[in-house]
């Protein structure tokens, strides 16, 4: 879950138990956008399907419909989802230094 100002922004699950996810896409339509996504150190390119509107994104592995993610949220923009919610840095080894 995260949160902002004691409300619920975003709930994030890995792995979704889901029977359908190819029927799943097929039924959402066309994602808003697909933005890339790194998961693990893998960055996987337009494979992050975005459904702001009906507030909804689906992580996807490489080419094929397994979803590795979801997450839920209040149905937004485009923009506001990705000044909100959306995350895009290179992982990165920790320092003890910073």
């Amino acid at each position: 879950l995260w949160f902002r100002d004691q409300e619920i922004v975003c709930l994030s699950m890995e792995f979704p138990a889901l029977d359908d996810s190819e029927g799943l896409i097929e039924s959402l339509g066309e994602p808003t956008a697909k933005l890339d996504f790194y998961y693990d150190i893998a960055l996987y390119k337009e494979r992050l399907f975005l459904y702001p509107e009906k507030g909804l994104a689906l992580f996807l592995a490489s080419k094929t419909p397994n979803v590795v993610q979801i997450e839920v949220f209040p149905p937004q923009t485009l923009e506001t989802y990705r000044k909100n919610i959306y995350y895009l840095e290179q992982p990165r080894e920790f320092s003890p230094n910073e």
